[in-house]
């Protein structure tokens, strides 16, 4: 493992996420909780960008 690797690692585990976002993925992102039009296409655009950088 690269040390930039070593570094993000540790950073990850020691991350203190509230147990109810523990098992949140992606696919459990729902951008229909927003209310303005323009909130939930910023949000669409954000989950998609996030799965295009996951694919990579």
């Amino acid at each position: 493992m690269q040390r930039s690797e070593k570094k993000l690692s540790n950073r990850l585990m020691s991350a203190r996420l509230p147990e109810e976002l523990k098992d949140a993925s992606l696919n459990s992102f729902d951008i229909d909780v927003y209310d303005k039009p323009e909130s939930k296409e910023r949000a669409a655009n954000a989950k998609g960008c996030k799965k295009l950088c996951f694919e990579i």
